[in-house]
């Protein structure tokens, strides 16, 4: 990130500064430090701790006055700060007069890191984001939206004074849409239940059969093996090769039970998620839309500090909890 760096002041009086006339100089040009100070050297800033404005601290955090080099530099780094941010407004304002709107953002986010006290360069980055207030699509995004409801007052203001009747009306519609899809969804993915979890049974007792089978041919060659070396005829021999023969193609068995119970499984978890059939996905969809454009809307809340998948949870109970609620004063009235 840039530095807003003098030539260096601890070489040098800096032009047309007090330093540069009242002070006297030391060696080599060197201003003369009053008599036991110590030349302190303070850590330059750079980026969004970098001076913004032109009242300059005359003190430092822990209350040490800052000597006239020091803020004569911070002066001048303001002035500079101040100077690119004006320049990068200019290009963000010309790209987005001509409807160049993502380049115009990455000018309004540049111009922000050095200072945007009036929000001037948030306005811009929301402006150029739902170009021009004419598209709010980017609040379908979990990110967006979450950057969104924590924007500074002009800029949500900004948006939801053009978007937010059209917004409540898409949630409005998403709502009555969901409902009925819901319990749809929700009954196919009990009658799928019941299949799967059939399924999945059958070849897990199948499984247990192999894998004792297995387990038994295993144990027989072991010990008819154990015999090759205790007797000397023919048998042993003849017993462990049968026997690890059965024992291998019991293995097979076990492999394709194993395999064949891996997947009827995978079918059990995939049938409780939704996205795995068309009607879920939509469901799915309309439901995130509801959330991230209520979150758009009502700004902050009670969710912003959790995860987002504990958010999400938490969204759709306040959810369903609002339509029990819907249902309960219908019923009542």
């Amino acid at each position: 990130m840039k530095e807003f760096l003098t030539d260096d002041p601890w070489d040098k009086a800096l032009p047309g500064s007090p330093l540069a006339s009242d002070s006297p100089a030391g060696p080599a040009g060197e201003t003369a430090l009053p008599e036991g100070e110590d030349p302190v050297r303070e850590p330059q800033e750079t980026g969004s701790d970098a001076p913004m404005s032109e009242n300059v601290a005359n003190e430092t955090n822990d209350g040490q006055e800052l000597s006239p080099r020091e803020l004569e530099r911070r002066r001048r780094a303001a002035e500079r700060a101040k100077e690119e941010r004006r320049k990068l407004l200019q290009n963000a304002d010309a790209r987005y007069k001509k409807g160049d709107f993502a380049e115009a953002e990455s000018f309004y986010r540049q111009a922000a890191i050095y200072g945007d006290e009036k929000g001037e360069a948030e306005e811009g980055v929301w402006a150029s984001r739902t170009r021009g207030y004419t598209d709010y699509s980017c609040l379908y995004e979990e990110k967006t939206a979450r950057e969104f409801s924590v924007a500074g007052d002009r800029a949500r203001a900004d948006v939801l004074g053009k978007f937010r009747g059209e917004m409540e009306e898409e949630i409005a519609a998403c709502r009555e849409e969901a409902e009925p899809l819901e319990a749809q969804v929700e009954a196919e993915t009990a009658t799928r239940r019941e299949a799967f979890a059939a399924n999945r049974n059958y070849y897990f007792v199948r499984f247990c059969i192999a894998f004792a089978i297995f387990a038994l041919f295993a144990v027989a060659c072991g010990v008819s093996g154990y015999f090759i070396l205790r007797s000397k005829g023919a048998a042993a021999p003849i017993l462990t090769g049968v026997f690890g023969l059965l024992d291998f193609a019991a293995f097979v068995g076990l492999a394709v039970y194993a395999a064949r119970l891996y997947f009827a499984q995978r079918y059990v978890m995939r049938n409780e998620r939704h996205a795995s059939t068309d009607d879920g996905a939509r469901l799915d969809l309309l439901t995130t839309r509801i959330r991230l454009l209520t979150l758009a809307i009502e700004g902050a809340g009670e969710y912003d500090d959790v995860p987002a998948e504990e958010a999400e949870e938490a969204y759709e109970e306040a959810y369903e909890e609002s339509l029990e609620a819907d249902e309960t004063d219908g019923s009542a009235d």
